[in-house]
């Protein structure tokens, strides 16, 4: 299969979960996707959006389970922008900061590296093997934020995982922000 179909697929999947949030037997199922003894409870309906044997089933169990689990769903938002949601007041201003002042900062301006960041720097240092593992960490804490999240670009994002993807999540979590008084001033 190519990869578009296998894209296809993921954004098939999310449309088919967004249509059954309420058949509470298949949610259950498509939850126990997300761990190692029960994921096979998954595989029936997984079946029909992708081959169970492709080394990419995993992505598939992933977004499947974690839907079900957080049907709080948008769209246009990668996981940069969702991760950049996560932050604190505190760690928000130090980004912002960050990314507005010049290179030639004094040393005690300089901010230090909030939780976030740093979850958010793991994830891009992952290999395909690892990121679906801690895709669910964010996911389930951006469910404690009540942060919606974008299913379909995540699905999309998982199955490609390359330096590219990695790119734009880097832009949309570090790239400064306009700011109220910037707002203000327009």
């Amino acid at each position: 299969m190519s990869d578009e179909i296998r894209t296809w697929g993921t954004d098939r999947l999310v449309d088919f979960l967004v249509k059954k949030t309420a058949d509470r037997g298949l949610m259950a199922d498509m939850r126990a996707g997300l761990r190692s003894t029960t994921k096979m409870n998954a595989w029936p309906i997984l079946a029909k959006f992708c081959n169970l044997s492709d080394s990419r089933l995993r992505v598939y169990e992933v977004v499947a389970g974690l839907y079900a689990t957080y049907p709080n769903i948008c769209e246009g938002k990668n996981m940069g922008a969702l991760c950049r949601e996560l932050c604190g007041e505190e760690e928000e201003r130090g980004i912002q900061n960050s990314s507005v002042s010049s290179g030639l900062r004094e040393a005690e301006d300089d901010v230090k590296e909030g939780p976030m960041a740093k979850r958010f720097k793991r994830l891009l240092e992952a290999d395909r093997g690892e990121i679906c593992e801690l895709i669910i960490r964010i996911v389930l804490y951006a469910r404690s934020m009540e942060k919606a999240v974008d299913y379909k670009s995540l699905g999309r994002d998982l199955l490609k995982w390359n330096d590219e993807i990695k790119r734009r999540w880097a832009q949309s979590f570090w790239a400064p922000r306009e700011t109220d008084s910037k707002k203000e001033m327009a």
